[in-house]
């Protein structure tokens, strides 16, 4: 079958493969920019570094923090100390044995090539030391010592309870000395083969000599396919999983036979953003009309899919930290009406509404007009518009409210409180809204300090409870990424976590 890439580019044609094909191949929607793990801050780099390169920590496929290249690890009195003790049987796929100086030489290499703000190892930046080392005024990194070949000491500026859950995102990864751009070399279950950043396929090749569990598949190729082509590319069986499928023709694919799905948690948070550098939009009372004037389940039904759960704050349902018992606000437009008597909102303001005109938030627009007519019904006037950058409108002042999702980076619930909520965050991208609350902020800095994990959780569920009683967005709904299989493929399993980053469990799984 013949895949047009588009009115502009030459048609796509793509070969199918047989049931028996000992090979996976994964649709990405973006060529890689480069091999480093520099880009395993970028989504799709992200894909690539998870399969080739291996951290101290992991993620299970429950979405918990697992040993990796660390066998186990222990935390000081203090908080602020870790030691991590790395397990003597992993190798680099060039044979070396990976060693504690390997981590050292590996952050400190991933400091000095950082370049945007999403290749910036930003987890990193706990270390004590590591503002020093990065603005290069000291040559080392003083919060990590490599104590023999298999002991790493890791000293944090201030106690960090996520930190090992941190530790599995691919910019803390370790590489080998001899690794590059154009020729990566990782200790994870898959090595890179051939193909350049800028192909359209890039092989991979089982390690043999991977510490756990080995690919029972030869080879995975990250095919690039066009995200408006995915699901014509996995039904001509050009490719054996996308995600991005599922987003272009849900129903299409929905009737297929031959295809199997796979469904994450509720964890990414649709939101409306709230400006509070506003004047309007400082005083509680009006955030708290624009909660209770959207009937947020009218409006599930209306744009989302059934599985998609509604929110009643920041964390998701099931994390530790989420209150069931914490409820959202309820449609209640008199009220809304009455707040905003109260609060004396000039009748001349008109708030300007943005969302974005493209990337992962497809939809958007139809939710922000349904938004602005509910805003509208309650005696406030507000405009639409589209941007490539919401939250570039938030920190320029243009902008009262944005819709918007939110994705975690980590398995824990402060990857939701502290970017988008603590007053350190205000003014970034991750915090556009400003939002800033001394009794939140007391909670979320207590959390990340806390070591006991019953205390730790009720300290992120009152917190979260600060946060939507102050009403610092306007929280909907936790969504589902949905990703489509070939049923070539058995024994595929459930990815709780997301199916957004393919998991070695996925790779793992040989065709009958």
């Amino acid at each position: 079958m013949a895949l047009g890439a588009g009115t502009c580019a030459a048609p796509r044609r793509y070969a199918g493969q047989p049931a028996t094909s000992p090979t996976l191949r994964l649709a990405i929607p973006s060529h890689l920019r480069s091999f480093a793990l520099r880009d395993g801050g970028t989504f799709y780099g992200a894909q690539f570094a998870a399969l080739v390169y291996e951290g101290l920590t992991g993620i299970d496929d429950s979405g918990r923090v697992r040993p990796a290249l660390a066998r186990s690890w222990e935390m000081d009195a203090s908080g602020r100390v870790y030691t991590f003790r790395l397990r003597g049987d992993a190798r680099f796929q060039d044979g070396t044995r990976v060693l504690a100086g390997d981590v050292v030489r590996s952050w400190m290499r991933a400091f000095r090539t950082a370049g945007s703000d999403e290749n910036t190892p930003w987890m990193l930046d706990h270390i004590a030391g590591a503002d020093a080392f990065a603005a290069r005024r000291a040559d080392s990194l003083a919060g990590v010592l490599a104590l023999d070949d298999s002991t790493l000491r890791v000293t944090l500026k201030q106690p960090l309870a996520p930190f090992p859950a941190m530790l599995a995102l691919p910019q803390a990864a370790v590489s080998a000395a001899a690794s590059d751009e154009q020729h990566p070399i990782g200790s994870g279950p898959w090595r890179w083969v051939r193909g350049l950043p800028s192909d359209d396929d890039v092989w991979l090749a089982r390690w043999d000599g991977y510490w756990g569990e080995r690919p029972r598949l030869d080879s995975l190729v990250l095919r690039f396919v066009p995200d408006s082509l995915s699901a014509r590319a996995l039904e001509a069986g050009a490719v054996d999983y996308s995600i991005e499928a599922t987003m272009h023709d849900p129903a299409s694919l929905a009737a297929r036979e031959d295809l199997g799905f796979l469904s994450s948690e509720p964890i990414g948070l649709k939101r409306i953003l709230i400006n509070l550098r506003s004047p309007a939009l400082t005083d509680v009372r009006v955030r708290r009309a624009l909660c209770l004037a959207l009937d947020v389940p009218a409006m599930q039904q209306a744009l989302t899919e059934e599985q998609d759960v509604r929110a009643s704050g920041a964390i998701p349902p099931g994390w530790s930290g989420a209150d069931p018992d914490l409820q959202p606000y309820a449609y209640q437009p008199e009220r809304a009406r009455r707040l905003l008597a109260e609060a004396r909102v000039p009748s001349d303001r008109v708030l300007q509404l943005w969302y974005s005109s493209e990337g992962e938030d497809r939809g958007d627009d139809r939710l922000a007009v349904l938004a602005a007519q509910y805003f509208g019904a309650v005696g406030l006037r507000v405009e639409v518009h589209a941007t490539r950058d919401p939250e570039a409108k938030l920190l320029s002042g243009e902008a009262d409210l944005v819709v918007r999702g939110w994705y975690p980076d980590y398995r824990d619930a402060d990857a939701y409180l502290y970017p988008m909520f603590s007053a350190r965050a205000a003014g970034t991208w991750s915090n556009a809204g400003a939002f800033s609350d001394s009794i939140a902020e007391r909670l979320i800095e207590a959390s990340r300090a806390e070591r006991d994990p019953a205390r730790r959780a009720e300290l992120l569920s009152e917190a979260n409870a600060r946060i939507a009683d102050q009403a610092a967005n306007i929280f909907l709904w936790f969504t589902r990424s949905t990703a489509a299989y070939s049923l070539r493929l058995t024994n595929v399993p459930v990815a709780p976590f997301t199916p957004r980053f393919i998991s070695t469990a996925l790779a793992s799984r040989a065709p009958r």
